[in-house]
């Protein structure tokens, strides 16, 4: 009996062994997971619980060691394995708990301070590094540099591109300018197309030009956009803490400034020059003006009629946009339409000009006045998704009005997706819808465009009309664009006809339309429906 009777307190001890392994487990749980979230006062409970149970667990331990068993013995130590086991499954759910609470406060203040495209810095986790490198730059003399980067042609591809292409742009631009910077430099991005870089910090002279043109080589290497290789062109503003600005308000506003000087230049990097970029401080106030009349409704459209030259009767108009500016007056488009463009304000203008001209034709159809008016638009704006959304409503709902209305893609800027247009064009050609190329022979390759484009009608320049008379060059011009216009099959308008001699000499070389101050200057749609009953 004394051997059986050995053997069960063996038995039990080592139960009550495990007992006290899975407490003491359970205690380190406790500990880590109050370590993990000291503000939780249920887990100091749980501790002292578990440290009162390993007291108790030894103290039966040594009563089964030194005392006779008994049958209750038995049911004790069964409850206190069971405890044991509650208490472990207890601590594992708290611990699991002060885990995934500390991976959610983590994953929060992540997305609180990055970026969700692109996975960079955000604003708001920028300015508060920028304080911080800030005070350790005064502290220890050291420079440091800001870099603000803008990528040139964004606006376009993604408006004309849609934005889930302009996404993967961003995500691609995000990873090219992080791999070209030091553990120690800091990239974010600032929104929209805008990203900053922390040089931090400056070792030897040169050393930011040397990474901004690192930054600028690397993003301007073309990008894959649809199985076509593109540039997405990049400006860089750069300043220097503290030889440019003795804070992070006025560092930024360098910065800034000297990216605008930069885009305005087209130079890929400028580097804050007090004598050449504070200059520029004009077109951020121009810029917001501009916001503000699109809001404001400052803006107003003036009708230009056009003329048959063979019986001078008005057969169309051009719808003309100007700002009705409350302290300057009527601007007219060439200065506020590339401040527009710029700010990426150009897309907003077109779809207001598109309502408004096409209001008026719709206004005009129910009166019985049918007089087809053109609107100007650059290639990438016509291409704008919102724009030909607008537009298809439109003729959706008034088919007769592609008939009357005329697109008259004006060259402020290279066309880099032909293709993409004359497919466009066609589409609005068979709904009858015409196109006119604006300003021919002013910029870029008018004879590209001619020949690659679906155009109906070519508009020379008001410059070589207006000068026809005295200079030899601008009627070699015109007379070269008449027989280009003829073997494409295309009519032909002469801007800029002022004077009765310049208008004798579009009707010697067989122009087809005119307009300018000799018939008539560009007035409001009340008077032009006037002159024409």
């Amino acid at each position: 009996m004394t051997a059986i009777h050995s053997w069960q307190n063996y038995a039990l001890s080592v139960v009550l062994c495990v007992a006290i392994i899975l407490i003491i487990c359970a205690l380190q749980k406790f500990m880590h997971a109050r370590a993990i979230h000291a503000e939780n006062k249920t887990l100091n409970g749980l501790i002292i619980v578990a440290i009162l149970l390993i007291f108790l667990y030894v103290y039966f331990l040594l009563l089964i060691f030194t005392s006779p068993l008994e049958p209750v013995h038995y049911f004790i130590v069964i409850s206190l394995i069971i405890a044991a086991l509650f208490v472990r499954l207890a601590a594992n759910a708290n611990h699991d708990l002060a885990v995934n609470l500390r991976k959610s406060k983590a994953l929060e203040h992540y997305y609180a301070t990055h970026d969700d495209l692109t996975g960079l810095a955000n604003l708001s986790f920028f300015n508060d590094q920028l304080e911080k490198i800030l005070r350790v730059s005064r502290r220890e003399y050291d420079e440091f540099a800001l870099l603000i980067i803008g990528l040139n042609r964004f606006k376009v591809i993604n408006e004309t591109l849609g934005y889930f292409v302009g996404d993967a742009i961003l995500q691609e631009i995000a990873h090219r300018i992080r791999s070209t910077l030091r553990k120690t430099d800091l990239i974010a991005r600032l929104g929209g197309d805008e990203f900053a870089v922390l040089v931090n910090p400056v070792v030897v002279q040169g050393h930011i030009h040397t990474i901004s043109k690192n930054i600028a080589e690397s993003v301007q290497e073309p990008l894959a956009v649809e199985g076509k290789p593109t540039d997405v062109g990049v400006s860089i503003g750069v300043a220097i803490f503290p030889k440019h600005a003795a804070n992070s308000v006025e560092l930024i506003e360098k910065a800034r400034n000297s990216l605008i000087a930069a885009e305005k230049q087209g130079d890929s990097i400028v580097i804050y020059d007090a004598k050449t970029t504070d200059g520029h401080i004009e077109d951020i106030h121009i810029i917001g003006m501009l916001q503000r009349a699109i809001q404001d409704n400052q803006l107003t459209v003036l009708y230009q009629p056009q003329v048959s030259l063979n019986d001078e009767k008005i057969v169309s108009a051009e719808a003309l946009i100007r700002w009705q500016h409350p302290s300057y007056g009527l601007l007219d488009p060439g200065s506020f339409v590339p401040y527009a463009e710029r700010a990426g304000l150009i897309y907003e203008i077109n779809l207001w000009l598109l309502k408004k001209v096409t209001g008026l034709l719709i206004k005009w159809h129910h009166k019985s006045i049918d007089l087809p008016i053109a609107m100007n638009i650059t290639a990438h704006g016509f291409l704008n998704k919102e724009f030909q959304q607008e537009l298809n409503t439109l003729l959706n709902s008034q088919p007769w009005l592609a008939k009357m209305l005329e697109m008259e893609l004006t060259e402020t800027s290279s066309i880099d997706n032909v293709s993409e247009i004359h497919e466009s064009m066609l589409k609005y050609k068979k709904l009858g819808l015409t196109f006119s190329l604006d300003d021919y022979g002013t910029k870029h390759a008018s004879l590209e465009y001619l020949k690659k484009l679906p155009f109906d009608d070519l508009k020379i320049d008001q410059s070589f009309m207006v000068n026809a008379t005295t200079d030899e060059d601008s009627r070699a011009i015109i007379e070269h664009a008449k027989v280009i216009a003829k073997q494409l099959k295309l009519t032909t308008t002469a801007e800029g006809i002022e004077t009765e001699e310049v208008l004798k000499i579009a009707k010697d070389y067989g122009i087809d339309k005119g307009q300018g101050y000799y018939f008539s200057a560009a007035r409001e749609a009340d008077e032009l429906e006037f002159q024409l009953k």
